[in-house]
This record gives C-alpha cells, sequence and structure tokens, in this order.
C-alpha cells in the first residue's frame, strides 16, 4: 500500500484501497465483519477475491 493503513490514533485510512486483494479498511471491515488482518489470512488461505 501506498500509505499506512491505520493513523497514528489507530484510525483506519479510508481512502485506500489495496491493488492486490481490493479490500478498503473501515469500509469492509465494517461490510464483511473482519478487519484486514483477518482479511488477509482469509485471502492467503484461498479465498481470494471476496471484495
Amino acid at each position: 500500500m501506498s500509505k499506512p493503513l491505520y493513523n497514528k490514533k489507530g484510525t483506519p485510512n479510508i481512502g485506500l484501497i489495496c491493488s492486490c486483494c481490493g479490500f478498503q479498511p473501515e469500509y469492509d471491515e465494517m461490510e464483511l465483519g473482519m478487519t484486514i488482518d483477518e482479511y488477509r489470512e482469509y485471502w492467503l488461505q484461498g479465498g481470494k477475491y471476496m471484495v
């Protein structure tokens, strides 16, 4: 990603979208019910392109 996923306060940078898996911090966390870390693990285990 071109910028950190979270700012110093721990708030997701909602302006970022992962060019590899399509995850958008905060928006997808609410929609999918999982954090970027949880989604990354899901994606790596073969659940690619869920977003």
